[in-house]
């Protein structure tokens, strides 16, 4: 029988953002590395506008001063000039102050602080702050518990197409998290994420389609599914795959 959970993703805080946030971010500088752009020099360039106080160039600044590009790592340096960002509504400073606080990087960590500073690059439509808004109140996170509010806040963002939002909505709806329990509604929403990539959401696409929740059973799809999540390591895909491939091959098996 294979293995009967659903992937719900608990993180202990904050920690994935900055995983999220470190490959866009880097990713985009592998993109530009192709240009042969001399980082050091655009830091450089990207500082004297700072130091002009040029908001924009502020966060740039704390932003390669957090992963080290053009100098080396410093995240002191990385919160001061989140810090001046922000003070000018700056949403990407806000949401990168927001993670400095809710991980201790650069500052004494303050889930408080964190939320408060997520809250403020939310409200200016920052869509992977709405997810950790989201995320703070579905858990109570630096924030009084109220999963109603972290729906809605995570479904904002699912609506702009955050893939975790979607999976985080998704869960929502599977279990009745601040929402009614819904089996469609959250399919659709793992599915959203799974066709991006997502490897707990094929997993629970997989899932979905092996025990007919919210849609009718089909062993051939939860196959795709599970072989797409086990392809990128996923030890639970790679169980169920080989289980439901044994299953296929018994007569009388296939999709229902």
């Amino acid at each position: 029988m294979p293995v009967s959970i659903l992937y719900v993703l608990v993180v202990g805080s904050f920690a994935l953002i900055d995983s999220l946030a470190s490959m866009e971010f880097l990713a985009s500088k592998r993109q530009e590395n192709k240009m042969r752009i001399n980082w050091k020099a655009k830091f450089k360039r990207v500082l004297e506008h700072a130091e002009r106080g040029n908001t924009a160039a502020e966060a740039e600044v704390g932003l390669y001063y957090q992963y080290g590009v053009g100098t080396p790592k410093n995240a002191r340096q990385a919160v001061k000039y989140f810090h001046r960002a922000s003070a000018k509504q700056n949403p990407i400073g806000q949401y990168s102050l927001g993670y400095c606080f809710a991980e201790g990087v650069g500052v004494k960590k303050d889930l408080r602080a964190a939320y408060r500073w997520f809250m403020k690059a939310a409200q200016q439509g920052d869509v992977d702050a709405a997810w950790c808004v989201g995320h703070a109140l579905r858990h109570g996170y630096g924030v009084r518990r109220n999963r109603k509010a972290g729906f809605a806040w995570m479904r904002k963002a699912a609506r702009k197409k955050h893939t975790l939002a979607e999976f985080s909505v998704g869960v929502c709806y599977s279990f009745g998290e601040g929402v009614k329990q819904d089996s469609s509604k959250a399919f659709k929403y793992y599915l959203a994420a799974a066709k991006k990539g997502d490897a707990p959401a094929q997993y629970n696409v997989g899932y979905y389609y092996e025990h007919g929740c919210g849609r009718a059973s089909n062993l051939r799809r939860a196959c795709f599914w599970y072989r797409r999540a086990a392809a990128q390591g996923d030890k639970s895909a790679q169980l169920n795959l080989r289980l439901c491939r044994s299953a296929l091959r018994r007569p009388n098996v296939g999709s229902a």
